[in-house]
Protein backbone atom coordinates (compact mmCIF):
# COMPACT_ATOMS: atom_id res chain seq x y z
CA UNK A 1 0.00 0.00 0.00
CA UNK A 2 2.81 2.43 0.90
CA UNK A 3 4.71 1.61 -2.30
CA UNK A 4 1.58 2.20 -4.39
CA UNK A 5 0.91 5.55 -2.67
CA UNK A 6 4.43 6.71 -3.57
CA UNK A 7 4.29 5.52 -7.19
CA UNK A 8 3.39 8.34 -9.58
CA UNK A 9 1.75 5.97 -12.06
CA UNK A 10 -1.17 5.55 -9.63
CA UNK A 11 -1.78 9.25 -8.94
CA UNK A 12 -4.29 9.70 -11.77
CA UNK A 13 -6.05 6.39 -11.19
CA UNK A 14 -8.65 5.05 -8.77
CA UNK A 15 -8.26 1.83 -6.76
CA UNK A 16 -11.48 -0.15 -6.28
CA UNK A 17 -11.58 -3.65 -4.80
CA UNK A 18 -7.87 -4.22 -5.35
CA UNK A 19 -7.65 -3.03 -8.96
CA UNK A 20 -6.55 0.34 -10.36
CA UNK A 21 -8.90 1.96 -12.90
CA UNK A 22 -8.55 4.94 -15.21
CA UNK A 23 -11.86 6.78 -14.76
CA UNK A 24 -10.80 9.93 -16.60
CA UNK A 25 -13.32 9.44 -19.43
CA UNK A 26 -16.01 8.16 -17.06
CA UNK A 27 -15.83 11.32 -14.89
CA UNK A 28 -18.19 13.28 -17.13
CA UNK A 29 -20.71 10.41 -17.14
CA UNK A 30 -20.60 9.70 -13.41
CA UNK A 31 -24.16 10.13 -12.05
CA UNK A 32 -22.82 11.66 -8.83
CA UNK A 33 -20.73 14.25 -10.64
CA UNK A 34 -17.01 14.74 -11.22
CA UNK A 35 -16.18 16.28 -7.86
CA UNK A 36 -16.67 13.15 -5.77
CA UNK A 37 -14.37 11.18 -8.10
CA UNK A 38 -11.74 13.89 -7.92
CA UNK A 39 -11.74 13.64 -4.11
CA UNK A 40 -10.52 10.04 -4.28
CA UNK A 41 -8.21 10.15 -7.30
CA UNK A 42 -4.96 8.35 -6.55
CA UNK A 43 -6.49 6.59 -3.54
CA UNK A 44 -8.10 3.32 -2.62
CA UNK A 45 -11.74 4.40 -2.84
CA UNK A 46 -13.34 1.00 -2.23
CA UNK A 47 -15.05 2.25 0.93
CA UNK A 48 -16.51 5.28 -0.85
CA UNK A 49 -17.56 3.10 -3.81
CA UNK A 50 -19.59 0.90 -1.45
CA UNK A 51 -20.89 3.58 0.89
CA UNK A 52 -22.29 5.92 -1.75
CA UNK A 53 -24.19 3.32 -3.77
CA UNK A 54 -26.87 1.83 -1.55
CA UNK A 55 -30.16 1.82 -3.45
CA UNK A 56 -29.21 -0.54 -6.28
CA UNK A 57 -26.35 -2.64 -7.66
CA UNK A 58 -25.83 -0.87 -10.98
CA UNK A 59 -22.40 0.37 -9.85
CA UNK A 60 -21.12 -3.21 -9.90
CA UNK A 61 -22.22 -3.61 -13.52
CA UNK A 62 -20.46 -0.40 -14.50
CA UNK A 63 -17.27 -1.35 -12.64
CA UNK A 64 -17.16 -4.83 -14.17
CA UNK A 65 -17.59 -3.32 -17.63
CA UNK A 66 -14.35 -1.34 -17.20
CA UNK A 67 -10.94 -2.85 -17.80
CA UNK A 68 -8.46 -2.26 -14.95
CA UNK A 69 -5.28 -0.38 -15.79
CA UNK A 70 -3.42 -2.47 -13.23
CA UNK A 71 -5.17 -5.61 -12.00
CA UNK A 72 -4.43 -7.48 -8.79
CA UNK A 73 -7.59 -9.58 -9.04
CA UNK A 74 -9.17 -10.57 -12.36
CA UNK A 75 -12.43 -11.75 -10.75
CA UNK A 76 -15.60 -9.73 -11.20
CA UNK A 77 -16.81 -7.75 -8.18
CA UNK A 78 -20.08 -9.19 -6.93
CA UNK A 79 -22.70 -7.56 -4.67
CA UNK A 80 -22.29 -8.55 -1.06
CA UNK A 81 -18.54 -9.07 -1.20
CA UNK A 82 -17.73 -5.96 0.84
CA UNK A 83 -18.78 -6.95 4.39
CA UNK A 84 -21.69 -8.72 6.08
CA UNK A 85 -22.28 -5.67 8.30
CA UNK A 86 -22.54 -3.40 5.29
CA UNK A 87 -24.92 -5.84 3.60
CA UNK A 88 -27.23 -5.84 6.61
CA UNK A 89 -27.33 -2.04 6.73
CA UNK A 90 -27.94 -1.82 2.99
CA UNK A 91 -30.82 -4.30 3.25
CA UNK A 92 -32.36 -2.31 6.12
CA UNK A 93 -32.23 0.89 4.05
CA UNK A 94 -33.70 -0.77 0.97
CA UNK A 95 -36.45 -2.41 3.02
CA UNK A 96 -37.29 0.90 4.67
CA UNK A 97 -37.67 2.69 1.34
CA UNK A 98 -39.04 -0.46 -0.37
CA UNK A 99 -36.73 0.06 -3.34
CA UNK A 100 -36.87 -3.63 -4.23
CA UNK A 101 -40.66 -3.76 -4.18
CA UNK A 102 -41.61 -4.10 -7.85
CA UNK A 103 -45.31 -3.60 -7.16
CA UNK A 104 -44.98 0.08 -6.23
CA UNK A 105 -43.20 3.06 -7.73
CA UNK A 106 -40.31 3.95 -5.41
CA UNK A 107 -38.31 6.07 -7.87
CA UNK A 108 -38.32 9.22 -5.74
CA UNK A 109 -39.29 7.78 -2.37
CA UNK A 110 -35.86 8.30 -0.80
CA UNK A 111 -35.31 11.72 -2.37
CA UNK A 112 -35.97 15.18 -0.98
CA UNK A 113 -39.61 16.23 -1.67
CA UNK A 114 -40.26 19.47 -3.54
CA UNK A 115 -41.62 21.19 -0.44
CA UNK A 116 -38.09 21.07 0.99
CA UNK A 117 -36.91 23.24 -1.89
CA UNK A 118 -39.50 25.80 -0.78
CA UNK A 119 -38.11 25.59 2.78
CA UNK A 120 -34.62 26.04 1.35
CA UNK A 121 -35.59 29.21 -0.51
CA UNK A 122 -37.33 30.64 2.57
CA UNK A 123 -34.31 29.89 4.76
CA UNK A 124 -31.99 31.48 2.22
CA UNK A 125 -34.14 34.65 2.24
CA UNK A 126 -34.12 34.73 6.06
CA UNK A 127 -30.37 34.09 6.04
CA UNK A 128 -29.71 37.00 3.67
CA UNK A 129 -32.04 39.24 5.68
CA UNK A 130 -30.24 38.26 8.88
CA UNK A 131 -26.83 38.78 7.29
CA UNK A 132 -27.78 42.32 6.23
CA UNK A 133 -28.93 43.01 9.79
CA UNK A 134 -25.67 41.57 11.10
CA UNK A 135 -23.71 43.98 8.90
CA UNK A 136 -25.79 46.91 10.22
CA UNK A 137 -25.48 45.80 13.86
CA UNK A 138 -29.17 44.92 14.20
CA UNK A 139 -29.49 42.75 17.30
CA UNK A 140 -32.53 40.64 16.35
CA UNK A 141 -31.42 40.04 12.77
CA UNK A 142 -27.73 39.64 13.50
CA UNK A 143 -27.80 37.73 16.78
CA UNK A 144 -30.87 35.56 16.28
CA UNK A 145 -32.12 35.21 12.69
CA UNK A 146 -28.74 35.01 10.98
CA UNK A 147 -27.16 32.31 13.23
CA UNK A 148 -30.41 30.31 13.39
CA UNK A 149 -30.98 30.30 9.62
CA UNK A 150 -27.31 29.55 8.97
CA UNK A 151 -27.37 26.62 11.37
CA UNK A 152 -30.56 25.15 9.86
CA UNK A 153 -29.10 25.49 6.37
CA UNK A 154 -25.84 23.90 7.46
CA UNK A 155 -27.21 20.83 9.27
CA UNK A 156 -29.72 20.11 6.51
CA UNK A 157 -28.76 21.32 3.06
CA UNK A 158 -25.03 21.99 3.33
CA UNK A 159 -24.39 18.64 5.03
CA UNK A 160 -26.42 16.76 2.41
CA UNK A 161 -24.74 18.74 -0.34
CA UNK A 162 -21.30 17.77 0.95
CA UNK A 163 -22.39 14.15 0.51
CA UNK A 164 -23.58 14.94 -3.06
CA UNK A 165 -27.16 14.18 -2.00
CA UNK A 166 -29.02 17.48 -2.34
CA UNK A 167 -29.36 17.05 -6.09
CA UNK A 168 -28.37 14.17 -8.33
CA UNK A 169 -29.59 15.75 -11.56
CA UNK A 170 -27.95 19.14 -11.00
CA UNK A 171 -24.73 18.09 -9.27
CA UNK A 172 -23.31 21.63 -9.26
CA UNK A 173 -26.17 22.61 -6.95
CA UNK A 174 -24.53 20.56 -4.20
CA UNK A 175 -21.40 22.73 -4.33
CA UNK A 176 -23.36 25.99 -4.55
CA UNK A 177 -25.41 25.12 -1.49
CA UNK A 178 -22.31 24.22 0.54
CA UNK A 179 -20.60 27.53 -0.24
CA UNK A 180 -23.60 29.82 0.32
CA UNK A 181 -25.32 28.13 3.28
CA UNK A 182 -22.48 27.32 5.63
CA UNK A 183 -20.45 30.49 5.90
CA UNK A 184 -20.59 30.60 9.71
CA UNK A 185 -19.90 26.96 10.45
CA UNK A 186 -17.12 25.42 8.43
CA UNK A 187 -14.50 26.05 5.83
CA UNK A 188 -15.38 24.43 2.49
CA UNK A 189 -12.09 22.61 1.96
CA UNK A 190 -11.43 21.51 5.53
CA UNK A 191 -14.98 20.14 5.82
CA UNK A 192 -14.44 17.77 2.90
CA UNK A 193 -11.13 16.60 4.33
CA UNK A 194 -12.35 16.25 7.92
CA UNK A 195 -15.94 15.08 7.49
CA UNK A 196 -16.46 13.53 4.07
CA UNK A 197 -13.12 11.74 3.81
CA UNK A 198 -11.73 11.36 7.35
CA UNK A 199 -15.03 10.63 9.14
CA UNK A 200 -17.10 8.85 6.49
CA UNK A 201 -14.24 7.18 4.66
CA UNK A 202 -12.62 5.93 7.89
CA UNK A 203 -15.63 5.81 10.23
CA UNK A 204 -14.75 4.84 13.82
CA UNK A 205 -11.10 4.21 13.00
CA UNK A 206 -9.30 5.71 16.04
CA UNK A 207 -6.21 6.50 14.00
CA UNK A 208 -7.87 8.08 10.95
CA UNK A 209 -11.36 9.31 11.92
CA UNK A 210 -10.69 12.85 13.12
CA UNK A 211 -14.15 13.05 14.70
CA UNK A 212 -12.84 10.67 17.36
CA UNK A 213 -10.14 13.16 18.32
CA UNK A 214 -12.13 16.29 19.19
CA UNK A 215 -11.11 16.31 22.84
CA UNK A 216 -8.34 14.45 24.75
CA UNK A 217 -10.69 13.70 27.68
CA UNK A 218 -13.46 12.08 25.63
CA UNK A 219 -14.01 8.38 25.03
CA UNK A 220 -15.25 8.37 21.43
CA UNK A 221 -14.36 4.78 20.67
CA UNK A 222 -13.56 1.68 22.73
CA UNK A 223 -10.02 1.72 21.33
CA UNK A 224 -9.48 5.43 21.99
CA UNK A 225 -6.35 6.26 23.96
CA UNK A 226 -7.29 9.04 26.39
CA UNK A 227 -5.34 10.78 29.15
CA UNK A 228 -8.23 10.85 31.58
CA UNK A 229 -11.54 8.97 31.69
CA UNK A 230 -14.26 10.91 33.57
CA UNK A 231 -16.23 8.87 36.10
CA UNK A 232 -19.30 11.09 35.92
CA UNK A 233 -21.55 10.84 32.85
CA UNK A 234 -22.35 14.53 33.20
CA UNK A 235 -18.66 15.44 33.00
CA UNK A 236 -18.23 13.13 30.01
CA UNK A 237 -21.20 14.82 28.31
CA UNK A 238 -19.65 18.22 29.08
CA UNK A 239 -16.36 17.24 27.43
CA UNK A 240 -18.21 15.90 24.38
CA UNK A 241 -20.25 19.10 24.13
CA UNK A 242 -17.20 21.36 24.39
CA UNK A 243 -15.40 19.09 21.94
CA UNK A 244 -17.98 19.75 19.22
CA UNK A 245 -18.09 23.48 19.97
CA UNK A 246 -14.31 23.82 19.85
CA UNK A 247 -14.01 21.72 16.70
CA UNK A 248 -16.62 23.90 14.96
CA UNK A 249 -14.74 27.06 16.02
CA UNK A 250 -11.48 25.52 14.85
CA UNK A 251 -12.87 24.64 11.41
CA UNK A 252 -14.56 28.02 10.96
CA UNK A 253 -11.91 30.38 12.32
CA UNK A 254 -8.57 28.85 13.30
CA UNK A 255 -8.12 26.37 10.44
CA UNK A 256 -8.72 28.84 7.54
CA UNK A 257 -6.52 31.51 9.16
CA UNK A 258 -3.72 28.99 9.70
CA UNK A 259 -3.48 28.33 5.96
CA UNK A 260 -2.75 32.03 5.39
CA UNK A 261 0.53 31.68 7.31
CA UNK A 262 1.22 27.95 6.84
CA UNK A 263 0.25 26.81 3.28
Amino acid sequence: MVEEACDEKYLKLWKIHGNWYDLSEFRSRHPGGKFVLDLFQGLDCTDAFEQYHLMNDSHYKILNSLKPKYANDEKKVLPGAYSSYHNELKKMIRDHFQVDNKSIDTTDKHKMPYRWYIYLILLLIINIYGFIGWLHLKKFQGLFLFPLASWLLMVNYAHDGSHFATSKKYVQLNQIIIIFTSNLFFNYGSWFMQHVISHHYHTNDPLRDIDLQHHPFCVWHKDSVVEYIPKSKFILFFWHFTGFILSTFNMSIVHPIKFIFIP
